[in-house]
């Protein structure tokens, strides 16, 4: 945004008083990103003629790379050169895969929002998903979910929550959990803290996630004695 030259960039969650919360009213576009704020958008778009773009986290290059010359024509800038951030990436991708090899990834709907788009990107780098367990999946990313169910068999999706939810599936301690709550009920030796793509925007996104991944697999978690029932006041492990 700096590098376009746009001075001022008003965050709803940033706004001290209600003053600088009226003030988002004189902004030319409104960036969502996540899906809870849509509603709000197009409500501006209609009574305040504000356009708004939905430009959600995404794990795969591509798609990255299309949001920002989207966002690039929205704004009427040019977009960036981003092969070196594409190389960095790709780079990255290919280092954690072969340090994470086979051991089999199960992807959480509290780890992203659109757990089956992660999930399918993944999928693409090589890594070997076996599950999706999504009981609070919004519907954002159904296309993806479609295609996981036509082309990748292997991939089990589970939507009941709890204990029950992941026995007979073959899920076991053994697997990585890209989430806390899949993490936490298979005790997962491999964990990777990731909450709801908090702070996982564009092509650092990507190298923020196979940073953990590759954190994951070389410290495996520690479970301890949580309790069951993470409401009763579990915490989450620490890696040693």
């Amino acid at each position: 945004m700096a590098d376009w030259g746009i001075k001022t960039v008003r965050e709803l969650f940033a706004c001290r008083t209600f003053e600088e919360y009226q003030k988002m009213e004189a902004s030319r576009l409104n960036l969502v990103l996540v899906p809870m704020g849509l509603v709000a958008a197009q409500s501006m778009a209609e009574k305040l003629d504000i356009p708004y773009y939905f430009n959600p986290p995404s794990y795969e290059l591509d798609e990255v790379l299309r949001h920002y010359y989207n966002l690039a024509g929205l704004l009427g800038k040019p977009c960036p050169d981003f092969r070196q951030e594409i190389l960095q990436t790709q780079l990255a991708i290919v280092v954690i895969r072969e340090r994470v090899g086979d051991i089999p990834v199960v992807v959480d709907s509290s780890a992203s929002m659109r757990p089956f788009a992660l999930a399918k990107a993944l999928l693409g780098y090589g890594f070997q998903v076996r599950a999706v367990f999504a009981p609070h999946s919004p519907r954002d990313d159904y296309e993806e979910r479609k295609w996981l169910a036509d082309h990748c068999p292997q991939v089990t999706i589970i939507n009941r929550e709890g204990i029950k939810a992941v026995s007979g599936y073959g899920l076991d301690q053994e697997y990585m959990a890209i989430g806390y709550d899949g993490a936490f009920l298979l005790k997962a030796r491999y964990f990777v803290d990731v909450f709801n793509d908090e702070s996982f925007y564009g092509f650092h996104g990507i190298r923020k996630l196979m940073k953990l991944m590759g954190e994951a697999v070389a410290r495996a978690a520690d479970w301890g004695d949580l309790k069951e029932n993470r409401d009763e006041g579990s915490e989450r492990p620490w890696n040693g």
